[in-house]
């Protein structure tokens, strides 16, 4: 899986260098702060859905028709992408 927080910030620190440079073009000015917004979106976009999964595994009603497939293994699934999410 792509780290995005990791490459937001290369692209941001690229940023930097490609501005102390001299016979900087166009294209890559205008190509690093948006691949850096694209990064950290999908970055946010993951941080989320991890967030989600939490706030689903620890709801209060269980039997619910939406959560009634964590019996099912779904939730071994789900914790795994979570402790990886978080970096634990």
């Amino acid at each position: 899986m792509t780290d995005h927080k990791a490459e937001a910030l290369a692209w941001i620190r690229g940023m930097d260098e490609i501005i102390e440079e001299e016979g900087m073009t166009d294209a890559t000015l205008v190509a690093s702060p948006v691949n850096a917004q694209v990064h950290a979106t999908l970055y946010l976009a993951e941080q989320q859905r991890i967030a989600n999964l939490i706030a689903l595994a620890t709801a209060d009603d269980m039997t619910d028709p939406l959560t009634n497939k964590w019996e099912s293994g779904l939730w071994e699934t789900a914790r795994t992408q979570i402790i990886e999410g978080l970096g634990l």
